[in-house]
C-alpha cells in the first residue's frame, strides 16, 4: 500500500530515476552520446525541481489558509457588545436596520423629551419604510411622561398609524431593551439593551416625578446570542398580562 502511494505521489522522481538508468544503460551499449545523457539527465532534473516548487507553493497557500481559519476559531466575533458613546447614532442606525416588528420594553423615557433624540431614536423607525408595527410595554408610572411628552411628537410623524397603543404594565424586572426584526421572512432579531440603575443608567431631574432616566451605555445584543429568546419570552410574557 505504502509502494503504491510512493508510485502516485512521487512518479516524477521515479520518472527520473528509470529515465537516467535507461539513458546510461543506452550509453553503455554507445547508442546514446555522452552529451545527450547529460542533457537528457538535465532536463529531467529540471522537470522534477519545476514539480517540486508548484507542490511547495500549494503546501504554502494551504498553510496561509489553515493559519487564517485558526484566527478566525481563536477570535470568534462577540456576541454582546458595550456601546459607550454615540448610543443616539448608534440607535438610530439600529432603528433603519427594521425590517418588521419593533417592539419597547420598559424603556426610559426621559431622552425623547429631546426633539433631537426622538428624531433620532422614534421618528426614524417609524418613518422607515421597513416597519410595521411598533409596540411599548412600559411601567404605569411613565404614562403621564408618555401623554406629555412622546405621545405629541409621535401625532407629527408620516406612518404614526404603526405605533400602537402603549401596553402598561407593573414590571418588576430593571431591564429595559429595544428589539428588531432582521428579516421580513425570517424570525431574526437584534436588541439594545440597557439596565436600570448606576452604572448603565443616570436619574435626570430628581425633583421631577415621575423620575427620568438617562441611559449611559447601551448593550447592543446580537442576532445569535442567547439572550434573544429570552428577551423575546420576557416581552410576550407581559405583553398577554391585563393592565
Amino acid at each position: 500500500m505504502e509502494g503504491r502511494m510512493l508510485d502516485v505521489k512521487h512518479w516524477d522522481l521515479l520518472a527520473v530515476i528509470a529515465a537516467s538508468i535507461i539513458g546510461l544503460v543506452l550509453h553503455a551499449l554507445e547508442i546514446l552520446p555522452e552529451a545527450y545523457l547529460i542533457s537528457l539527465i538535465l532536463l529531467l532534473l529540471c522537470l522534477h525541481a519545476i514539480h517540486e516548487l508548484g507542490h511547495g507553493m500549494k503546501y504554502e497557500e494551504a498553510h496561509e489558509e489553515i493559519m487564517s481559519l485558526k484566527d478566525g476559531l481563536q477570535k470568534p466575533e462577540p456576541e454582546i457588545e458595550l456601546i459607550a458613546k454615540s448610543h443616539f447614532s448608534a440607535g438610530e442606525e439600529f432603528a433603519l436596520r427594521n425590517r418588521g416588528a419593533m417592539w419597547w420594553f420598559n424603556t426610559p423615557l426621559g431622552v425623547l423629551r429631546s426633539q433631537e433624540v426622538f428624531d433620532k431614536l422614534l421618528k426614524s423607525a417609524i418613518e422607515n419604510p421597513k416597519t410595521k408595527r411598533i409596540e411599548f410595554v412600559l411601567r404605569h408610572g411613565l404614562k403621564a411622561h408618555w401623554e406629555k411628552e412622546v405621545q405629541p411628537k409621535i401625532e407629527k410623524c408620516a406612518g404614526k398609524e404603526k405605533v400602537a397603543p402603549p401596553m402598561w404594565r407593573d414590571i418588576k424586572e430593571n431591564v429595559g431593551f429595544k428589539m428588531i426584526d432582521l428579516s421580513e421572512t425570517e424570525d431574526v432579531k437584534e436588541a439594545h439593551l440597557t439596565v436600570w440603575g448606576e452604572p448603565f443608567t443616570m436619574e435626570h431631574e430628581a425633583d421631577v416625578y415621575p423620575k427620568v432616566y438617562h441611559p449611559r451605555f447601551i448593550l447592543y445584543v446580537k442576532k445569535r446570542s442567547e439572550l434573544i429568546p429570552r428577551l423575546k419570552e420576557l416581552f410576550l410574557k407581559y405583553r398577554i398580562q391585563k393592565e
